[in-house]
């Protein structure tokens, strides 16, 4: 996280420890708050997205944007508590935990898939082919969509609900972190960018489902993984320069 960055999280934070921008246990809107510190709407999401992610702000959709804690030091102990909270550094952890959840759901999935559980991913597989007929950004829009949607089937299918659960929590927190990553709807996202590359690795993904290959299958989610890993910040550098150039 650069210097001015950082210095922006900081004025926030402080704002709500001192109850500055507080009223009532709620935030002003994005558009207030954007005026109120003379920042940009892309960084007070920013900022919003990674408080939320460590507790001090709950927001609600239609309802606004809550404090949960006033212990900002509590938050963030240390300057390496900001700089890992930043959605880059942020997203690295994702990354880490979505592989400890879902390369084992994968195995799973292909243990104790049923016929529905098959039926759910290949309509899935059908919209993601589908996607890639479109232009950006819908393309991108629409291929995270349904990304998203195949990603919870197999995490359904493994028909584990404790395993279900933690990865719905996991995936709301990567999602957040996502949205700020890719710097905006217009922005290029991996779907993209990538798109052939990221519907093979999705068939080889439900072919080794459908075969109920459970090696084959844990195997291949860690590479798509990973290869998902590099190709979000790939466009994140893509993005940044695409917004400093325009």
């Amino acid at each position: 996280m650069n210097k001015r960055k950082e210095e922006q999280l900081k004025r926030i934070l402080q704002a709500i420890k001192s109850g500055e921008i507080v009223s009532g246990g709620k935030l002003p809107t994005e558009r207030e708050l954007e005026k109120h510190f003379g920042m940009s709407r892309l960084h007070i999401r920013e900022c919003l997205n990674i408080l939320e992610a460590y507790g001090v702000l709950e927001i609600r959709e239609r309802q606004g944007i809550f404090v949960e804690s006033h212990d900002v030091s509590g938050a963030f102990r240390s300057l390496d508590d900001f700089q890992s909270a930043w959605p880059v550094g942020l997203y690295d952890e994702i990354s880490e935990v979505r592989s400890l959840v879902e390369v084992p759901a994968a195995r799973f999935a292909a243990q104790r898939r049923n016929e529905q559980d098959l039926e759910h991913l290949h309509e899935a597989l059908t919209m993601l082919r589908r996607v890639i007929a479109l232009a950006p950004p819908d393309r991108g829009l629409q291929g995270a969509k349904w990304n998203s949607i195949f990603h919870n089937l197999i995490a359904t299918a493994a028909h584990n609900m404790v395993l279900l659960r933690i990865y719905e929590s996991v995936i709301a927190l990567s999602q957040s972190t996502l949205n700020s990553l890719i710097l905006g709807d217009i922005a290029r996202r991996p779907q993209d960018i990538w798109p052939d590359q990221i519907i093979d690795e999705h068939e080889k993904l439900a072919d080794a489902i459908f075969r109920q290959d459970a090696e084959t299958a844990g195997k291949i989610m860690k590479l798509h993984l990973e290869r998902t890993y590099t190709r979000y910040k790939l466009s994140y550098t893509v993005n940044l320069e695409r917004k400093d150039n325009g």
